[in-house]
């Protein structure tokens, strides 16, 4: 959902692409404190603003985490949604058999298997060997391969 809050949302430009980000600085003229915040808590904040949705995510959670102080009794939790996930094979290769034994489940009830997905992009990286070992063919996945001989499936 893209909205403007506190007119942060902001275009770029790549080389001749064109894209939008939700800016710190401009969201700084409303709350200053945003300048003094730690790294980490900016990196909350700008998935916060990016995901601000009036529902899950509303201006108060924004607010609350750009007034942020270190030593201020928590009593309410901050909603926050990754981008992305990176997995490594140990970890990866089995959250992979548990997603297709649910897609499994699914059509054998007469459900859409590919309803069964991940809410943000999952990127696996492991060792070819690893892969090897379970005769892993990725679902709906690219492999890639890098010159140092390890996997990629995005």
């Amino acid at each position: 959902m893209t909205h403007h809050l506190h007119h942060t949302l902001k275009p770029f430009q790549a080389g001749a692409r064109q894209g939008r980000f939700y800016s710190l600085p401009e969201l700084a003229k409303t709350y200053p404190n945003v300048n003094r915040l730690p790294v980490a808590m900016r990196i909350v904040l700008e998935s916060v603003l990016r995901n601000c949705d009036g529902q899950k995510v509303t201006e108060a959670h924004v607010e609350q985490l750009a007034n942020w102080q270190p030593n201020v009794e928590r009593v309410d939790e901050i909603p926050f949604v990754v981008a992305r996930v990176v997995l490594q094979d140990f970890t990866g290769v089995p959250l992979l058999a548990d997603l297709a034994a649910m897609r499994n489940v699914a059509a054998r009830f007469g459900k859409d298997p590919k309803r069964i997905e991940p809410l943000v992009p999952v990127d696996l990286v492991g060792c070819r060997r690893s892969f090897d070992r379970y005769r892993w063919i990725p679902y709906g996945g690219i492999n890639r391969r890098n010159p140092h001989g390890r996997q990629i499936f995005g």
